[in-house]
């Protein structure tokens, strides 16, 4: 069964299954970022792939849940405001990825 994760924009592309991702969203990035830079984008995003390897612990039920959502559907949006830019939304996505791929699915990311 082939696995669809997605990173979505709220203003323009969220659907159901979604599970938003951006603030204040147990998963949101909690590093903001001071100017729009591309550099700027980046520091954060690094920030969050360490704040995640911790906070990941503290999320098990929650993670679980999206894993279970997916599954059932085939497909999950993860909706923040940064997409199509770089977003802390990779690394959840990629996260679940390899989860999913420990339990044999096969797995997209878009």
């Amino acid at each position: 069964m082939l696995i669809r994760l997605i990173l979505c924009n709220r203003k323009y592309d969220s659907s159901i299954p979604y599970y938003y991702i951006g603030r204040p969203s147990p998963l949101g990035n909690p590093f903001a970022m001071t100017v729009k830079t591309i550099q700027e984008r980046n520091r954060v995003c690094d920030q969050y792939e360490s704040y995640f390897e911790s906070a990941k612990a503290y999320h098990v039920e929650l993670i679980a849940e999206l894993l279970n959502l997916t599954i059932a559907h085939g497909t999950l949006q993860l909706v923040c405001y940064c997409a199509p830019e770089r977003c802390h939304g990779n690394t959840i996505a990629q996260y679940l990825k390899e989860k999913l791929l420990e339990e044999g699915y096969d797995v997209v990311i878009e």
